[in-house]
């Protein structure tokens, strides 16, 4: 080896300590800047205080808009079902800085959905322990405030530790506030007042009555099984009248066979409201509680057919969606068949559309199969620009717009889900009548 050799040997070699020295005070640097400020020294003294209890890991930060949504991917290790061990996440932000920590619950059904955890003080913890760790598979953070820096701070140790909120110093929201005393509530007229109040306001001749007498028991909870025909059904739950006690009655309408929950009333009113429209031949049950102690309370129901603009061959599911959305908004009943209709995909579809002038026009989508999510329905004009949305396997809609002198539009949908075929429809109402020109 010559002596050039050696000399470019040993050059290279201090070249190469240098930079591994220069790289190792970077990343010591960097290190340093990431835990400084009191977001970054609280993140490090919660790393240092979890890291006796078990494994600890410190994700790099996350910067998140207003309502943008950021899914949390825990390792395996940490969701592992059959494991007795707890999972902990610790989500940390500035104190003045609001989001909240929700799981995905679009495969579940409504009885085993988990509540969101909101942050108070720029701080949220989650705990799962042996099986329900699994949950946090679907976990996700989505920032209420303007912007924000959310830190991330996930501990897996044999047992849970103790709240954070008592911890780290300026993160106790203090005591919530009583909720303010209003009054108390209203009384009901006697329940026959009631019940012709409820008769005279029926304005359809197609309408089927009848009432059922039900017997709450010790704890004012009560439910009666009802045999459907296809149709729209509403169920008013009411409960007899009581100056000393006034009722609060929480109704539910639900599947006998599968257990599907159709609808909720859970308002605070001595009352209580259920609509459902069916396609086809369904059991169901409609169970209430908040009534007082063995009492009788006295279940309304009444059925109207399926209006007729809504055609056979679109299947009982969609139907029924159909018929559900446009009398939740009290749409005037479809005697026609649509003037427009089209089927479509996951995905986005739009839809021209011929139009009338000085008409009015209602519009709605719904899923025929699948697993859909979201359905998103827009309806454009020159003049006129509406959309609507829905979650979940329900009708999208129903959108009503009136035309001037336009006789162009369009239809967009936008479909989100699994496997999934919808079907879009347009109905037009009796042109609109022109008073004198001036």
């Amino acid at each position: 080896m010559s002596l050039f050799s050696l000399i470019a040997i040993v050059l290279s070699s201090a070249v190469l300590r240098a930079e591994t020295k220069l790289e190792t005070d970077r990343a010591r640097a960097g290190n340093e800047a990431r835990f400084a400020g009191e977001l970054g020294q609280q993140v490090a003294q919660l790393k240092a205080r979890w890291a006796s209890l078990g494994q600890v890991s410190v994700w790099s930060p996350i910067l998140l808009d207003r309502l943008a949504t950021y899914a949390l991917h825990l390792p395996a290790s940490a969701l592992d079902p059959s494991s007795p061990t707890c999972t902990t996440v610790a989500l940390l932000s500035s104190a003045n800085v609001s989001f909240v920590a929700h799981f995905s619950q679009e495969d579940l059904p409504v009885q085993r959905h988990a509540w969101p955890v909101p942050s108070a003080a720029g701080l949220a913890e989650l705990t799962r322990c042996g099986a329900d760790k699994a949950r946090l598979r679907s976990l996700q953070v989505q920032m209420r405030s303007r912007r924000g820096v959310v830190e991330i701070v996930v501990l897996q140790s044999k047992q849970p530790p103790g709240p954070l909120a008592t911890v780290l110093r300026g993160r106790d929201p203090g005591p919530t506030a009583p909720s303010p005393y209003v009054g108390p509530r209203p009384y009901l007229a006697p329940l026959s007042v009631r019940i012709e109040q409820y008769r005279s306001l029926l304005v359809d001749a197609q309408t089927e009555w009848s009432e059922h007498a039900v017997l709450s028991d010790a704890t004012g909870r009560g439910a009666q099984v009802f045999n459907l025909n296809e149709g729209c059904h509403e169920f008013l739950v009411l409960a007899p009248q009581d100056k000393n006690a006034p009722p609060d009655v929480d109704a539910r309408l639900s599947d006998l066979v599968r257990g599907d929950i159709y609808q909720n009333d859970d308002q605070q009113a001595g009352d209580a409201h259920l609509l459902h429209c069916a396609g086809q031949t369904e059991r169901v049950v409609v169970d209430f509680n908040g009534a007082n102690p063995e009492t009788e309370l006295v279940i309304i129901h009444l059925g109207t057919p399926l209006p007729e603009g809504l055609p056979v061959s679109w299947g009982s599911r969609a139907r029924s969606l159909f018929a559900q959305g446009l009398r939740a908004a009290g749409t005037p009943p479809l005697q026609a068949p649509p003037l427009v209709s089209g089927l479509g995909v996951r995905g986005k579809t739009t839809l021209p559309l011929e139009l009338s002038p000085h008409t009015c026009y209602v519009a709605a989508v719904a899923p025929m199969r699948g697993d859909n999510r979201r359905l998103v329905l827009r309806v454009e004009t020159p003049l006129v620009e509406r959309q609507i949305q829905t979650q979940g396997p329900n009708a999208a809609g129903p959108v009503l717009f009136c035309t001037s002198h336009e006789t162009t539009g369009a239809l967009s949908i936008h479909s989100v889900g699994t496997a999934v075929t919808w079907i879009a429809a347009l109905w037009q109402f009796a042109p609109l009548k022109r008073g004198p020109q001036p």
